[in-house]
């Protein structure tokens, strides 16, 4: 998330617990910095939080108790499924829920993603895909390639739906 203090900009970095990593790999997609490690335990995850300007989303109640009891940024994210769980984020930090390929992160491992040309992806996408869409994006750390198909419209058609339950919502 990026917010306007005193005139300086600042990003919400976001470390996610083992239970949400498919809201982090959408935090990514939707262009926010999000830190997801299943290996990873409590204890460090709390470290890790108490020494930046990150905040934890967790599922575990107990972690979150311990966060807070430490001063460490945190929110515990509710519901029980992925959609209520990203509705809950992307209404607590006001999240902008659209995904532009040019602020995008890699969903898979972090890396941020930029444009590439038909040529640079060829070999890595089977030619039907290939012929049939103009743009492409590669992750600059795995190397994934990303367009705008069936895929694309099946995750706007899952932000209109979180959209539409914010919307709805009262405060």
């Amino acid at each position: 998330m990026l917010q306007l203090l005193c005139g300086v900009l600042v990003i919400t970095l976001f470390v996610c617990d083992a239970m949400l990593g498919r809201v982090c790999r959408w935090l990514r997609l939707l262009g926010y910095v999000a830190y997801y490690d299943l290996g990873r335990d409590d204890e460090s995850l709390l470290e890790m939080v108490e020494t930046s300007e990150r905040v934890l989303l967790t599922r575990d109640l107990n972690l979150y108790r311990r966060a807070l009891k430490r001063g460490v940024r945190a929110f515990y994210v509710e519901g029980d499924d992925f959609y209520d769980q990203l509705w809950s984020v992307a209404r607590e930090f006001k999240l902008r829920l659209e995904i532009d390929p040019e602020r995008s992160f890699c969903p898979r491992c972090g890396g941020k993603i930029r444009g590439a040309r038909r040529e640079e992806v060829a070999g890595f996408v089977s030619l039907s895909t290939l012929e049939r869409y103009e743009e492409f994006w590669v992750c600059t750390s795995c190397g994934k390639v990303y367009w705008k198909g069936a895929m694309w419209r099946s995750m706007n058609r899952v932000l209109e739906k979180i959209k539409s339950k914010i919307l709805l919502t009262p405060r």
